[in-house]
């Protein structure tokens, strides 16, 4: 009896070997990552891998591939891989356990796995521009409990020609219809007339996740920076998010497409106070300005030309910027030469510094 148990081990051959690997062990809510797990046996019997229900992870899709090799006499090689793409879904520490590998009647478990799993805010909002994050910050919740909903955030209702305005979308997407998109929504902001703008970058993928009434919401993003130009009243077009759904759970099912828009909004742009400004003012709408000269030679020759450097740097619409009015001494001719505008974003505000160069005789 003790010799037939022997002999039909030694033919079933011993407990497969079982791995199973992470490509990333931190990531943010929203990403995804790739388990493998990884089965080797010495045994006819095909390998069967049990994954146990995986919180705080969507799938994604996954993907099962086995391949026999021999070599030379005795049972082959059973080489058996399942690859899982996985989306988080809930931030903190998330331990992957109890993954099976079974073959006839043997077992092996895979060692556990733990990853950590970042909050939205903390991880795709931090794309945005500190500005932009208070902005989101701000935004008010929906009114109701429907479905997908989109709002335009315009922080300032009043401002001065030739400040910077910072213009905010918010796509509002409930948790359980999110995760059945295949592929990331679209939320446009359109650039008003009469301004002059700065697309600004933004997370392609959940920007931050609220819990509103017990629900949660995955909040998507665009951001753009403007300053108006003239006095008068800013309109600023409807923000639009376009997303498709598909009609059924089935991975072939068709996509009914959606393009939902917020409400618009104006800005009243109003002209600098002239009380305290000099005559020759220029009109520049900027802060913490400095203004530096450099010449390149202190001794020049007479008939020589030496180069001139007038810089502006502060906080503002650097481009538009304009030149600065020097009043040269008797004697000397100035030539205007080329104008260098260098942007250095400060937290958020426009920033950086405009070099006018001369050639001056």
């Amino acid at each position: 009896m003790t010799g037939a148990l022997l002999a039909l081990l030694a033919i079933q051959g011993p407990a497969p070997e079982a791995t199973a690997t992470v490509d990333r062990t931190r990531l943010r809510v929203g990403q995804e990552l790739l388990l493998t797990v990884r089965a080797r046996a010495r045994a006819a019997e095909p390998v069967r891998i049990v994954i146990p229900p995986l919180g705080g992870f969507a799938l994604v899709g996954s993907r099962e591939v086995t391949e026999v090799s021999r070599s030379g006499p005795g049972v082959p090689m059973r080489t058996t891989v399942r690859e899982l793409r996985l989306r988080a879904e809930w931030p903190g520490r998330r331990v992957i356990s109890s993954i099976q590998v079974v073959q006839g009647e043997r077992v092996a478990e895979v060692a556990s796995l733990a990853i950590d799993v970042d909050s939205a805010l903390n991880g795709s909002a931090a794309g945005l521009s500190a500005l932009a994050r208070a902005l989101l910050d701000s935004a008010p919740p929906p009114d109701s409990v429907g479905d997908v909903r989109v709002s335009l955030i315009v922080p300032e209702r009043t401002v001065l020609a030739g400040e910077q305005v910072d213009l905010l979308a918010v796509a509002w997407f409930p948790r359980d219809l999110r995760l059945r998109l295949r592929r990331p929504p679209v939320v446009t902001l359109k650039t008003p007339d009469g301004v002059w703008a700065y697309p600004q970058a933004a997370p392609g993928d959940v920007a931050a996740s609220r819990l509103v009434r017990g629900r949660w919401w995955d909040l998507f993003v665009a951001h753009q920076v403007v300053f108006p130009l003239q006095p008068g009243v800013l309109a600023v077009p409807r923000a639009v998010v376009d997303f498709a759904l598909p009609v059924t759970y089935s991975f072939f099912s068709r996509e009914d497409r959606y393009a939902l828009q917020s409400d618009s909004a104006t800005v009243a742009v109003v002209a600098p106070p002239h009380r305290g400004r000099p005559a020759d003012d220029l009109g520049l709408v900027a802060a913490d300005l400095t203004f530096d000269v450099l010449v390149s030679e202190a001794d020049p020759r007479v008939g020589e030309p030496m180069e001139v450097l007038a810089t502006t740097t502060g906080t503002g619409n650097v481009p538009l910027w304009p030149e600065p009015s020097l009043k040269w001494p008797a004697g000397f001719r100035a030539y205007p030469a080329q104008t260098v505008v260098r942007l250095e974003p400060r937290g958020g505000r426009i920033a950086g510094s405009k070099t006018f160069q001369y050639l001056v005789v």
